[in-house]
């Protein structure tokens, strides 16, 4: 089977106008290749991306769906701390600016009290942060700290890292969240 494949063209220059029609005929045979080798450019010119599940923490403590009762827990990267997250409204809501709370403790399972904690994370598929700069806004004591400005804009997956710093131990610990419908 033939396909038909029109192109027009209309160019105005001041007054006169150009008019550019061309038709071609194609078969599918012809257009698959050319669609392969469409895919095929767009592979070689892509940069390169975090592919999200060979990015997964091996150092998943306790997989919870980030609610109160069935938190996640991690080792942070070094295994200098362990960390605990959760959400504070599930389920997780979409377009809405809701509060987390971490705790953490250090390695041999100390509550962390006085640490300086940095938000960061985002969708590392589509190469953006959060919408909002999620931030520690309390110490709640016993290694718990109120985590408010988290917002996820869309599904998909999702990224939190918490940076942790101690005037001599420093480590990150990163969440996988899957926003779904």
């Amino acid at each position: 089977m033939n396909i038909i494949l029109r192109s027009l063209t209309v160019l105005m220059l001041g007054s006169g106008v150009l008019l550019n029609v061309a038709c071609t005929t194609k078969s599918e045979a012809d257009i698959a290749d050319s669609e392969e080798v469409r895919k095929q450019r767009q592979m070689q010119n892509r940069t390169p991306t975090l592919n999200f599940e060979s990015e997964a923490p091996k150092n998943i403590i306790k997989l919870g769906d980030f609610s109160k009762s069935s938190a996640t827990t991690v080792f942070s990267e070094n295994k200098k701390y362990r960390v605990t997250l959760y959400s504070e409204v599930f389920p997780l809501p979409m377009q809405k600016i809701h509060s987390w709370v971490a705790h953490i403790e250090t390695a041999d399972g100390k509550p962390l009290e006085k640490a300086t904690i940095y938000i960061h994370g985002g969708m590392p598929q589509h190469r953006h942060g959060f919408p909002v700069q999620p931030r520690v806004e309390k110490n709640l004591g016993n290694g718990n700290y109120l985590i408010k400005g988290v917002k996820f804009s869309m599904i998909g997956d999702w990224e939190m890292r918490l940076n942790i710093k101690e005037p001599t131990v420093r480590d990150r610990a990163i969440f996988k969240i899957k926003m779904a419908q």
